[in-house]
């Protein structure tokens, strides 16, 4: 007798367990679960991505815009300065075009000069810094606007999926 009322209280717990795990999955299965996705070591990771990029890039970047600025320059002052001339008065001196050719190929030595010196000045390093900045911040952002609050399925058993809610910390 004894052991039939342990093999009844043996076999009732049971069921209670499963009915009570079951019931678990159930509410864990419609309601889902919160996964708070910790962004730290991903913005670190690109940001330090980009600024290693960046770093490398930057400099071959300024040099291609150096020996570009010429050309560009040229392209937008000539033709420009065409018909230019000078008053005095009552008097208005008028350019040859040998005089307005070389004005033109001034402006294109000045500019060119005015940008090379800032490019020479311009402190890559803190670009890098900058463009680096930039992406962490967007990586956080983005990831909040963009995965907070969307389900994703996860499938535990073939006729069992649970959804989960990603947030960031």
């Amino acid at each position: 007798m004894g052991a039939r009322r342990f093999v009844l209280g043996f076999a009732l717990g049971v069921i209670t367990t499963l009915l009570a795990m079951g019931l678990a999955a159930l509410g864990v299965a419609h309601r889902g679960i919160g996964l708070a996705v910790d962004l730290e070591p991903l913005a670190a990771s690109v940001r330090e991505e980009v600024r290693a990029q960046a770093a490398e890039a930057l400099p071959d970047l300024i040099e291609a815009a150096k020996r570009a600025v010429p050309t560009e320059v040229a392209a937008e002052v000539k033709g420009k300065l065409g018909g230019a001339s000078l008053q005095i008065a009552d008097l208005t001196l008028a350019f040859p075009p040998s005089v307005v050719a070389a004005l033109e190929a001034r402006v294109v030595v000045m500019v060119e000069a005015v940008v090379n010196e800032v490019f020479d000045q311009m402190d890559t390093d803190a670009a890098a810094d900058e463009l680096a900045d930039q992406a962490e911040r967007m990586v956080r952002e983005r990831f909040l606007t963009a995965a907070t609050g969307t389900p994703v399925e996860v499938r535990v058993l073939p006729w069992l999926t649970v959804p989960v809610m990603l947030t960031g910390k």
